[in-house]
């Protein structure tokens, strides 16, 4: 079991943190191309990982899904994005974020690049309270070599949160930091995407080839 397992032994000469152990595979459901598979089995071998909400899969996500492919060949591993039942912003902020893509068409454009799986994460209680620290902990104590983020990448609860820089410094060279991917001076993220959607009501083509594809 994911975290059960791995928290029997203290990682990185750090004490874990009992009250917060839990059976994430409980709260995972996991895919492959041709469907749902048991969760325990993507991470049954070594697996370079990403995480995140992947709203929109813009081409800053497009980045990350292809540094990640190329750790996987050199890792000799699969690939898997790991992202959540619902953005995990709408927890902690009053303002819901809106939804570009449900988790279905999400896991379409994923697995078109060549991903290996796709594991969506319930938001619980229990992983609200964590802390990224505790949280990636117990990702490593499973079978994770790469943990492939972008720059803005953050984990944890708000109140204790590791940003891309604190988690490479943690974990050294198991953690790729991709560059975030620039159009008209600007970082494309998927706010700005829904900032269109909201003055446009969607996006054109020309959007989507200046953000998108």
């Amino acid at each position: 079991m994911l975290f059960a397992r791995g928290f029997r032994r203290a990682m990185f000469g750090r004490p874990f943190e009992r009250n917060l152990m839990f059976d994430i595979l409980g709260s995972c459901k996991a895919y492959r191309p041709n469907g749902e598979i048991p969760a325990a089995d993507a991470f049954a071998g070594d697996l370079c990982l990403s995480i995140g909400v992947f709203d929109g899969v813009h081409k800053g996500h497009r980045k990350v899904l292809s540094v990640l492919k190329d750790e996987g060949v050199k890792a000799h591993a699969k690939t898997a994005v790991l992202t959540f039942s619902k953005n995990p912003k709408d927890s902690f902020y009053a303002d819901s974020q809106m939804e570009i893509m449900n988790v279905k068409q999400k896991s379409d454009v994923i697995f078109s690049v060549g991903i290996d799986y796709f594991i969506v994460l319930c938001f619980t209680d229990e992983i609200k309270r964590m802390s990224g620290r505790v949280f990636l902990d117990g990702l490593f104590a499973e079978r994770v070599v790469r943990l492939v983020i972008g720059r803005d990448f953050k984990c944890g609860n708000p109140s204790q949160p590791m940003s891309a820089c604190d988690i490479s410094k943690e974990y050294g060279n198991r953690i790729v930091i991709v560059d975030d991917v620039v159009c008209d001076g600007k970082k494309i993220s998927s706010t700005i995407l829904r900032g269109i959607i909201r003055d446009k009501g969607g996006l054109s083509d020309e959007d989507m080839r200046k953000y998108v594809v």
